[in-house]
């Protein structure tokens, strides 16, 4: 019930990045049972290059996907990535999304320790990540990471369980893409944080049962 709430959460938060992520992190969750969360990334990398590919590439994966979710914000979404990738163009222009990265980068540049804080800024959007260190500095982009990340990291170094391991890699790499390449709220945050935990939570015990049972025969 947790993994799909999760999975539903994120897929419908209207974040063109997010179906992606999505699918790159249920393959994670499927297929990569290691513990390195470096490793998790490099893989992801390929994967979400792979499912981009696909979604605006080819035509029956596509047109599949939006039978799927006809009717929905995330097959508009589909139709927004299918645009960009073949006209350049989409309901927001991708470029105003590059003037933004190199908005937030600049601001990086200038005040890489404190940020901007105060300051009048020019940090454009579209990346969590980005804009937080723009706008506070080094402190301010440690003290973010430590905590829209610190759910599936406490869990992949707490428990040596590849259920867990595999569980935790996904969230991780899947919330990564999306607050590095788009906005999240705080609703958002706080709403996958907390399925998150429920989530890992519920692997624990239905891994503990597992063991019990296994002991019992």
């Amino acid at each position: 019930v947790y993994a799909v709430s999760y999975v539903s959460f994120i897929t419908t938060a209207g974040y063109s990045i997010a179906i992606v992520a999505t699918v790159v992190g249920a393959v994670i969750l499927l297929f990569y049972k290691g513990k390195s969360g470096i490793a998790a990334f490099l893989v992801a990398i390929g994967l979400f290059i792979t499912v981009m590919l696909m979604i605006l590439y080819v035509d029956s994966f596509r047109n599949f996907l939006l039978e799927f979710f006809d009717g929905t914000a995330v097959a508009k979404k589909i139709n927004d990535l299918v645009s960009v990738g073949e006209t350049g163009e989409s309901g927001e222009s991708i470029q105003v999304r590059i003037d933004a990265y190199s908005a937030s980068l600049k601001e990086i540049i200038k005040y890489p320790v404190i940020g901007s804080l105060w300051r009048p800024t020019n940090a454009g959007g579209h990346s969590a990540f980005l804009d937080t260190f723009a706008k506070y500095g080094l402190f301010g982009v440690f003290a973010f990471s430590k905590i829209v990340y610190s759910v599936p990291k406490y869990y992949n170094s707490k428990y040596d369980d590849k259920f867990i391991r595999s569980a935790s890699n996904a969230v991780l790499i899947t919330y990564l893409f999306v607050t590095v390449l788009d906005t999240v709220t705080y609703n958002f945050n706080c709403m996958v944080l907390i399925v998150a935990s429920l989530l890992f939570e519920d692997i624990i015990k239905w891994s503990d049962l597992k063991n019990e049972s296994v002991m019992d025969r």
